[in-house]
């Protein structure tokens, strides 16, 4: 056997293990499902020209072993019309070759359809795997909504029991909030104080303003009779 048909067979034989593997019961679709989701099965998948280039080459090889197949079937025929009975040696050549093709077709149409049939299952494990994965989560969702159902239920029976302490907490919470009304009322009316306190300040500043610019100019204006008063002074002086 060629390299070529050496590796088919291999690939071929690796196929069906892995296969007779995945259809175990004792490994379940979760598992399967972390498997595929590995950063080998992920660094794989990224690369998937891989795939095609195997696939390509497990086709190229699969309609090579037909081309023989035909090829030696048509010359056995051939050879059997002249009297090929004539020649054992050839007959058993012949029969070696056309042998040779078909274990060869059938190697490479095997590994081609295992392929397929691994690249299916896989499909179908991870999807099972995310039912699973959702029917749990939705039973803990159904088991959580039942135990708050059965505590509520719970919390009612005990509150018919504690409806004096009810009463009396909602009684002190009214008396808090009376308490905090009153206390905000005081402090608005406070705050109204100081505005007006404030408002006043503000009245008493603009009045010193006023008064301040009054007196401005009647400093202005005695600084202006007191120059008149010295230049007269000073000019009766050089008279």
């Amino acid at each position: 056997m060629s390299l070529q048909w050496t590796v088919i067979a291999a690939i071929l034989y690796a196929e069906i293990a892995f296969t007779v593997l995945m259809l175990m019961p004792f490994i379940s679709p979760t598992t399967w499902n972390k498997f595929f989701n590995s950063r080998l099965v992920l660094l794989i998948k990224k690369y998937k020209y891989i795939q095609h280039i195997l696939v390509g080459v497990m086709g190229l090889l699969l309609l090579d072993a037909v081309r023989d197949v035909s090829r030696y079937t048509k010359s056995f025929v051939d050879m059997s019309d002249v009297g090929g009975a004539q020649a054992p040696a050839a007959e058993v050549q012949f029969h070696m070759k056309l042998f040779r093709a078909q274990r060869n077709f059938y190697i490479a149409g095997f590994a081609l359809f295992m392929f397929f049939i691994i690249k299916s299952l896989a499909g179908k494990l991870a999807y099972e795997a995310q039912l699973i994965i959702s029917n749990s989560a939705v039973i803990k969702q159904a088991e959580n909504a039942s135990k708050m159902a059965r505590e509520m239920l719970s919390e009612q029976g005990k509150g018919k029991n504690a409806g004096g302490a009810i009463a009396e907490s909602e009684a002190a919470a009214k008396a808090h909030i009376l308490k905090l009304e009153t206390d905000l009322r005081a402090a608005a009316k406070e705050m109204e104080a100081k505005n007006k306190e404030v408002e006043a300040m503000k009245r008493q500043s603009d009045g010193l303003t006023t008064e301040y610019d009054r007196l401005l100019r009647e400093h202005e204006k005695l600084q202006k009779a007191h120059k008149l008063v010295v230049g007269d002074v000073e000019a009766e002086k050089d008279l």
